[in-house]
């Protein structure tokens, strides 16, 4: 139950009190090892604290995000202008990276992005795949479409249905 109690970084924490302002209740939203994520309880029962977890499956809703490039701008910085979550953002360099740099964007580019929100009844918990992206560069488009082969695992296809990654990058990993 120690590892169950580690707070990620960003963590909301519902608190619950009795009328006397006692604090008998606990919970908050984790992923475990497998990425699933998990509702912790803490609940004080007869003058003894306990923990339990259970997976719970969020609400995913979608969220869109348009970023256009302006001036001597960089992507890093229009995407942070236009309110992209750093998840999201680090996904659009992975699913991009076999075709081109996002760094490599410049003035009047434009990137187009349907990503999922994450909630949990009615919080933000986090952010899911990258369903779609489209990125405008000079005078070319690339696009890129999420399919999902089964519950586990999916990929990223062109317009063409062409699949985007063509093997092993050359870029260093985080």
């Amino acid at each position: 139950s120690k590892d169950l109690l580690k707070l990620p970084a960003g963590a909301t924490l519902h608190v619950q009190t009795n009328d006397q302002g006692q604090l008998f209740a606990v919970r908050f939203l984790k992923d475990d090892a497998q990425g699933e994520t998990q509702l912790v309880w803490l609940q004080r029962r007869e003058g003894h604290w306990q923990t339990h977890a259970d997976a719970i499956e969020p609400r995913r809703l979608e969220g869109v995000a348009h970023i256009r490039l302006q001036g001597k701008q960089s992507f890093q910085q229009a995407a942070q202008r236009a309110d992209l979550p750093r998840e999201v953002l680090q996904q659009l360099q992975e699913i991009f990276s076999d075709r081109m740099a996002l760094q490599s964007l410049r003035n009047g580019d434009s990137v187009q992005v349907v990503f999922e929100r994450l909630y949990y009844e009615g919080d933000l918990i986090g952010y899911g795949q990258v369903l779609a992206a489209n990125v405008q560069r000079d005078k070319q488009t690339f696009t890129a479409f999420y399919h999902q082969h089964d519950s586990e695992s999916g990929s990223y296809y062109d317009g063409n249905g062409q699949p985007l990654k063509q093997g092993f990058t050359v870029e260093p990993v985080e």
